[in-house]
């Protein structure tokens, strides 16, 4: 997996990483009774898409221009509802960049950085490039043939409660069940922000 690739090589070329994942992986009680000495073996027991969320949490709060953990929190958030949500829809989406997309839907605030700075040469899906970049025009829009359009839409109008038409992004779950899932994103959220303290 390229990503994972990507983020194992970040965590070993960086030193302060390399000390934050093996304090975490020695700290937490899922590895209780396996004694990691070294940075290869706090790899390996990371399961890889427990390693990938663990350095978007660093990742957002080392480029977080504000003083609190808001703005990141609420990027992983939306990421994670973003995914589980595309679990749910008949929409053909891929759930592993609904994650990416709700995390960059918010970087550009987190970073202080136009989006269209943030994204150049960046490669993304244009579809996905399409999305980011069209910011709250996204509330006028009523095509739905863009699924990472139609999924932002969604979310940020889930989020603010707004008093805006939900698109249809053909999910199959009620509105109890919608609510539920959201706020197990939260606390799942909460746990990483809590697990990435150390």
């Amino acid at each position: 997996d390229p990503k994972m690739r990507v983020c194992r090589a970040m965590v070993t070329n960086d030193i302060i990483l390399s000390y934050m994942l093996l304090r975490k992986v020695q700290k937490s009680s899922a590895y209780r009774g396996r004694t990691v000495m070294n940075l290869q073996q706090a790899l390996m027991v990371m399961r890889s898409e427990e390693l990938w969320r663990w350095v978007v949490v660093i990742l957002l709060r080392q480029t977080n221009i504000t003083s609190s953990d808001e703005l990141p929190r609420n990027a992983y958030i939306r990421g994670l509802f973003i995914e589980r949500l595309a679990n749910h829809s008949a929409l053909k989406f891929n759930a592993r960049n609904g994650f990416i997309l709700g995390v960059f839907s918010l970087l550009d605030q987190t970073m202080g950085v136009s989006m269209e700075d943030l994204l150049e040469g960046f490669p993304l899906e244009p579809a996905m490039r399409s999305a980011l970049l069209a910011g709250d025009s996204l509330f006028d829009e009523e095509d739905n043939s863009n699924p990472f359009a139609a999924f932002l839409r969604y979310v940020m109008i889930y989020e603010m409660a707004a008093d805006f038409d939900l698109p249809d992004i053909q999910l199959r779950m009620n509105d109890n069940e919608t609510y539920n899932l959201y706020m197990s994103c939260i606390a799942e959220t909460d746990k990483a922000f809590e697990q990435a303290e150390g």
